[in-house]
């Protein structure tokens, strides 16, 4: 895996937990630890995401 891979994957989690939590917490107005619990699950599901397509070029 090179540093662009890692870098890369970390910017679509950061940037995928991010949005989801404001979307969460300010759009339907749920609590901050859920909100923070389910971006953090969503942003590692999207980073899983990445790594399997980018494996597969």
């Amino acid at each position: 895996m090179t540093t662009k891979e890692i870098l890369i994957g970390l910017i679509v989690f950061s940037v995928t937990t991010v949005a989801i939590f404001l979307m969460l917490n300010i759009l339907f107005h749920l609590s901050e630890t859920l909100s923070v619990v389910i971006a953090i699950i969503l942003g590692i599901g999207a980073e899983t995401i990445y790594r399997k397509k980018a494996g597969d070029r």
